[in-house]
């Protein structure tokens, strides 16, 4: 769709891609696409919000290697493998949970043996990764999706840091 150049190499099977076909697949890329739009608002709106933190939030982005889109956000200056830091994400669904999900993931991994209550719809991941999860069932599940996830995302980010310290 662009002539951009990707610093990466894609799968074949997604490369390839030019045209979705129509029928259930249309609806159900049409029901991923409003996640990632939902996602895309939440993220650019709380990345702006947290814009004065030093280094800061990253572009909002969609990261090639899950095909998740997050912002990061870093928390302290230094090696990137070993600074304190932040991801705040939605996956389209993975191993982990088979339907969209939004996750509050700092680092370095929070012990899962003392951990406090998250605002709702949220509950901690424990298995693999330490992170704060809504899943899209918990999240349909709100009366009002439009002011709880935002107060889940800020929440769990503030924290998080807390936990981090910073």
């Amino acid at each position: 769709a662009s002539s951009v150049t990707l610093p990466y190499e894609l799968p074949k099977h997604v490369a390839d891609i030019r045209i979705f076909s129509s029928g259930a697949e249309s609806a159900a890329l049409s029901t991923l696409s409003a996640w990632f739009d939902l996602a895309h608002s939440l993220f650019s709106e709380f990345a702006g919000a947290n814009a004065k933190l030093d280094p800061g939030p990253s572009p909002v982005r969609c990261w090639p290697h899950h095909f998740d889109i997050a912002t990061y956000v870093s928390l302290e200056h230094g090696d990137f493998e070993t600074a304190k830091g932040i991801g705040v994400g939605m996956s389209p669904g993975d191993e982990t949970y088979d339907q969209p999900y939004f996750y509050i993931n700092p680092f370095p991994h929070l012990d899962a043996a003392d951990l406090p209550a998250l605002p709702v719809p949220g509950h901690w991941h424990s298995e693999g990764f330490v992170g704060a999860i809504a899943t899209a069932d918990e999240i349909l599940s709100l009366p009002k999706i439009g002011d709880a996830l935002p107060q889940f995302i800020s929440g769990a980010f503030s924290i998080g840091r807390k936990k981090l310290g910073v």
